[in-house]
């Protein structure tokens, strides 16, 4: 399903928390969602106190739209429900590194543990199944 111009300013404007809620329907029904990736690897976040933060998006336009100054160089890509489920939250929290969900350039988004996050796109992907 594409995302509309409309749709895209619309959910750009929400409170992080609304994006949040967004992001875990839209994931557990695509099974997909997308973050950044440069040459480089990964891209990361930091929050105010140099903790690092692994961004993630509903849909490739959402990351795109990041996709500027320092990050300028890095391209959306999908990673699959099943992947983050069982690779990377656990390698996430391994790292002692939180998750932010949904940011815009306007907005740094929610951050979130990594069990809670798991928590909730299972509760959701369960209702699809």
């Amino acid at each position: 399903m594409t995302i509309s111009n409309e749709e895209f300013s619309a959910l750009v404007k929400l409170p992080a928390t609304q994006r949040y809620v967004y992001l875990i329907k839209r994931v557990a029904d695509q099974e997909s969602l997308w973050s950044l990736k440069s040459p480089d690897g990964w891209v990361l976040f930091a929050d105010g106190n140099g903790k690092e933060l692994v961004p993630i998006w509903s849909d490739e336009k959402f990351a795109s739209a990041c996709a500027t100054g320092i990050w300028r160089n890095a391209d959306p890509q999908p990673i699959s429900l099943d992947a983050w489920q069982t690779r990377w939250l656990p390698g996430i929290a391994r790292d002692g590194r939180k998750v932010v969900v949904f940011p815009t350039p306007a907005d740094r988004g929610c951050v979130v543990e990594c069990d809670k996050l798991a928590e909730d796109l299972t509760a959701e992907a369960d209702k699809y199944e």
